[in-house]
């Protein structure tokens, strides 16, 4: 029995260490396990929340710039009197109302050189997109106005017609002339009648009382609009050194004219615009804003398309000049191609 109780006294100080070397061993495993795990899952929680960035801010792009210059049933841009009285000191704002040029942008943004846009800096080196239009709607001209000067009476969904405001700039339309004019007011049953006198209050002044024509029934009543898009730094997005990451901002005239942070992550914006060189129907070259100014050619009339490149970056991005940094990810670039339906050489 003796013998048997000595054989049984326990484990030896070698037999010791080398349990606690091998558990050491497999927890450091087991450790690293996890930490990969970890990493793994918020890489893919990383790239998820970039690739819905470029999805949202792509699809809020495509759709502005697909309707940029519309201007209802008037095919013609010459044939639309833009009323407003271009005085800064009576309203008129050039980024906001600026109707006859359907299109600008600044290529490679640069503080010293191109405007604030609503207050808010663009990030240099960006591009920025401004789209003017109409915005489709159901409103007509109810009744034929006895003069040029007197108000439209319109019919329609109230809905739409409570959208217009005192100050809104509006279009009305026969398809073959259109005149654009700032609301004075709006008076009668429901608010249904639209002044276009001088003097506006709430918006830019118009240059007269009087219309280019009096608008039969059945002219169509459109709100015009004006939305720029750019990337700046976000207010809402910092990294763990409390650097702000950049973000997509929108600026509506019709949403009150300030800018709007809409999609957070979007580290840059790069624009090319396609010209139909060799008359065949479509877009065959790709110029920056930028040349497409230096060559003479104009934006509403000679684009036809844009192409857009959208860098993504996140907190968990790479650092600047880093390549394949274990647990970050490397910047994102996403692409698409915007066919400008209303452009006078777009399809």
């Amino acid at each position: 029995m003796k013998s048997i109780i000595d054989r049984q006294r326990g484990l030896s100080l070698v037999e010791l260490l080398v349990a606690l070397a091998l558990s050491a061993v497999l927890a450091t495993g087991l450790y690293r396990i996890v930490l990969a795990n970890q990493q793994s899952m918020a890489l893919t929680d990383t790239y998820a929340r970039a690739q819905e960035a470029a999805r949202s801010a792509l699809d809020l792009l495509q759709f502005d710039m697909r309707m940029a210059g519309f201007q209802g049933c008037v095919n013609d841009i010459t044939s639309v009197n833009n009323g407003l009285a271009t005085n800064p000191a009576t309203g008129y704002d050039p980024l906001l109302h600026d109707f006859a040029v359907p299109i600008q942008v600044f290529d490679n943004y640069d503080p010293l050189v191109n405007p604030s846009i609503a207050g808010v800096q663009p990030a240099a080196g960006t591009d920025v997109f401004i789209s003017r239009a109409a915005i489709s709607s159901d409103l007509y001209v109810a009744k034929t106005p006895a003069t040029t000067a007197a108000a439209l009476q319109v019919a329609g969904p109230l809905a739409q017609l409570k959208a217009i405001k005192e100050g809104s700039v509006v279009m009305v339309s026969d398809c073959e002339n259109a005149d654009i004019f700032a609301v004075s007011g709006l008076t009668g049953p429901a608010s249904r009648q639209l002044l276009h006198n001088t003097n506006v209050s709430d918006g830019p002044n118009n240059a007269g009382i009087a219309l280019a024509e009096q608008y039969a029934h059945g002219s169509q009543i459109l709100l015009m609009n004006t939305v720029a898009y750019f990337v700046a730094p976000s207010q809402l997005v910092k990294t763990a050194d409390g650097t702000a990451v950049n973000s997509l901002y929108r600026v509506s005239a019709v949403d009150g004219g300030t800018a709007m942070e809409l999609v957070p992550y979007i580290d840059d914006m790069q624009l090319r615009y396609g010209v139909d060189t060799d008359n065949s129907g479509s877009p065959d070259t790709y110029l920056t804003g930028q040349q497409i100014l230096s060559s003479g050619l104009d934006m509403a009339s000679d684009v036809y398309a844009v192409h857009i490149e959208l860098t993504v970056i996140t907190e968990q991005s790479c650092p600047a000049g880093s390549s394949g940094n274990q647990g970050c990810l490397q910047p994102k670039r996403y692409q698409s191609l915007v066919y400008i339906r209303n452009s006078t050489g777009g399809v």
